[in-house]
Order: C-alpha cells, then sequence, then structure tokens
C-alpha cells in the first residue's frame, strides 16, 4: 500500500537510469524488501508482501499477497490482507515531475475488524499510528522533501473488499460483508507529492475508507439488534397481557356459570 507509492517510485528515482538495466528478479526482491520495510514503520505493524513483478518497459507493475498483522491484543493474525495491488504507470512521465500513475487498483481485499470491550479496535490504532507519520507542517519537511521524486496518481480504486466484523466483545456476534468498490480518486494533484509523504496518504485513504464503511456496519447491526431485541421484549409484554386477559375472562365466566 503505501509501499506503493514509495516503491514504484522511490525505485524509479532514487535508483534513476541504473534500474532499467536491473535483473527482473533484484528490482523485484528489493521492491519487496522496501514495501515491507516502510510499509512496517508506517502502521507500526509487521507487513509482509508475497511477491513483486515489475514491467517497468510496459509500465505495469503488480504486488501480491500484502498482509498488515494485527496488534498482538486482537484474536486475527492479519488486520488487512490484499490479494493484488496493480500499477499502470505513465511511461512517458518517468523522465519528468511527477511521475504519473494512471491507475492504482487494489483487488481481492480482506479486513478483519475488531472492537474490545473498551471501545478500542485494530484498525483505529494501526489508523493513529500512520497519523504520527503524516508531517505536522509541511514547511519544516521542505528541504527535507525537496530531493525527493514526486509522483500523482490518478485514480485510486479498492475493489473485491471483503469484511469481516468482529463484535463478539461487544455481546454480538462476528459478521460477514462484502463491500462496494470504492473509488478513492486522484492524489497528489498536478504537481505530485514527495514519495515519502503520497505512501502515507494512500495508506492513511485506503484505511479511512474501510474504517468508516466497517463503522457504519456495526452502526447497523448495532440497530437491527437493539430492534430485535424490542420487539422481542414486546412480544413478552404481548403474550403476558394475553394471558392475564384470558385469566380473567376465564375468572369472570366462571362467575356466571355460578
Amino acid at each position: 500500500m503505501n509501499k506503493l507509492a514509495v516503491i514504484a517510485i522511490a525505485i524509479l528515482l532514487i535508483c534513476g537510469a541504473a534500474l532499467w538495466f536491473l535483473g527482473a528478479n533484484g528490482l523485484n526482491d528489493y521492491v519487496k524488501a522496501q514495501i515491507e520495510t516502510l510499509g512496517s514503520e508506517a502502521t507500526e505493524q509487521k507487513v509482509t508482501v508475497n511477491n513483486v513483478d515489475f514491467k517497468l518497459t510496459k509500465g505495469m507493475a503488480a504486488i501480491n499477497g500484502l498482509a498488515i498483522s494485527n496488534p498482538t491484543k486482537y484474536q486475527q493474525k492479519n488486520a488487512f490482507t490484499l490479494g493484488k495491488i496493480a500499477l499502470d504507470i505513465d511511461i512517458a512521465s518517468l523522465a519528468k515531475d511527477p511521475i504519473v500513475i494512471e491507475n492504482f487498483t487494489i483487488n481481492d481485499a480482506k479486513a478483519f475488524v475488531e472492537f474490545t470491550k473498551s471501545g478500542s479496535a485494530n484498525f483505529k490504532e494501526i489508523i493513529d499510528a500512520i497519523n504520527k507519520k503524516l508531517p505536522k507542517n509541511s514547511t519544516s519537511k521542505a528541504d527535507e522533501q525537496q530531493a525527493e521524486p514526486k509522483v500523482s496518481v490518478n485514480k485510486l480504486v479498492l475493489s473485491g473488499i471483503g469484511l469481516t466484523l468482529d463484535l463478539r466483545q461487544l455481546g454480538y456476534k462476528e459478521y460477514q460483508e462484502n463491500l462496494p468498490e470504492i473509488n478513492l480518486g486522484a492524489i497528489g494533484g498536478k504537481s505530485g507529492l514527495p514519495v515519502s509523504q503520497l505512501g502515507i496518504e494512500i495508506s492513511k485513504k485506503i484505511l479511512d475508507s474501510v474504517w468508516h464503511k466497517a463503522k457504519k456496519v456495526q452502526g447497523d447491526k448495532l440497530k437491527e439488534k437493539a430492534k430485535q431485541k424490542i420487539k422481542e421484549e414486546a412480544k413478552k409484554l404481548e403474550d403476558k397481557y394475553k394471558d392475564k386477559a384470558k385469566k380473567k375472562l376465564g375468572s369472570l365466566l366462571d362467575k356466571f356459570k355460578g
């Protein structure tokens, strides 16, 4: 995720022309290592990647099997897994500033959102960690970021999202939902963002969007449960009064019979 940008670019420009002469395996291994390192730093959780496949001469790249582990106090092994991340790079922009990623598409994403009795949630903790990495003062970072290559993403799309919402510690159950495609639009604008900042912005946008969807699903489930409970209580009262009415009616009938 955040490494995508930090990589697709950091790799392209930091390595410069030499990049084009690297063997495919060497480049892919390097990108994989960078994603795992930078991703772990940004999220404060272990980030792993199955494999990376860059085809720079075709303006294509794929990152497969990216996973963000869960904070230790949560049940699931991972908080978020991304089946495939595909980059469609504007080849002509590689020699320009900013570099342009036409499409940044994430497929087969699985989010595991867990809530605890105390009200904390794994996604919230990871998002808070990422927020700490966002620059507090853009001017103080100006000199530091001036030498960094800039990148602009025209379209960021998250599709095929499977959400597991675990509310068991709140007295409910675990729910499974399929979320609709999320189009997060463009990032970086025409001038682009320094790769270190862009990577964090992309990560935050992706996790924020899933978190907001999960919170909505949580609210809907709690409302459904509350409505169901109200119906059950109303039915109990109805049955209770019906029973009392029957007994009273029976008593009156007995008097008439007597």
